[in-house]
């Protein structure tokens, strides 16, 4: 004859995780009356003194995170311990040119994200940008026709999608000036010469 440990029949979190574009509410319960849910979100174990829930309980979840959840009740053993791991990808960023002069004139570039705190960073050499490509938050000035792809990176974020939006520059663009003076220090006043091809 032998003796049987009786516990908290474990954790159902509903849905389960994975990768989500929008915040997503979860529902916590367990088959075990009266029992109290006791939950942490940063992978560790939960404990008597956790932030709790009632069976049929619900969280919502909006960022990078693993729920953890083990339920409790007095004179009865606690539950194993169920885990879920959530992952959210920031929004596409939009591209958009500042022209100057004509809308077929030179421009200067610049992504936008709707996440305070994120990053867009631009590729325009086929590639797929990286979080070591050219940030492009700030303007980049174009004076060529370009395809740009985009993404937004941020701590605890997926990376997003990729924004890709083609440019068109058919106007003459003044070439950059050049000055034709050596740099440094002059005993007397110099003319500069200033030229663009």
């Amino acid at each position: 004859r032998g003796d049987y440990l009786l516990g908290v029949v474990t954790p159902i979190i509903t849905p389960p995780g994975g990768a989500y574009a929008e915040p997503v509410t979860v529902t916590i319960t367990t088959a075990t009356p009266a029992a109290t849910l006791r939950y942490t979100t940063d992978g560790s174990d939960p404990s008597w003194f956790g932030p709790a829930l009632l069976s049929g309980g619900t969280l919502t979840i909006d960022s990078n995170l693993t729920l953890s959840v083990q339920g409790f009740l007095d004179g009865v053993g606690e539950s194993d311990i169920a885990r879920e791991t959530y992952r959210f990808a920031l929004p596409a960023p939009t591209l958009h040119a500042d022209r100057v002069g004509s809308q077929e004139g030179a421009f200067y570039l610049t992504g936008a994200t709707s996440v305070v705190g994120a990053t867009v960073r631009c590729a325009w050499d086929g590639t797929e940008p990286t979080t070591l490509s050219r940030i492009c938050t700030r303007p980049v000035p174009i004076d060529s026709t370009v395809t740009v792809r985009a993404k937004a990176f941020a701590p605890g974020w997926e990376p997003s999608a990729t924004a890709t939006r083609s440019f068109t520059v058919s106007d003459p663009v003044v070439a950059t000036p050049v000055i034709a003076l050596d740099a440094g220090r002059h005993a007397a006043r110099r003319r500069a010469r200033v030229t663009a091809a």
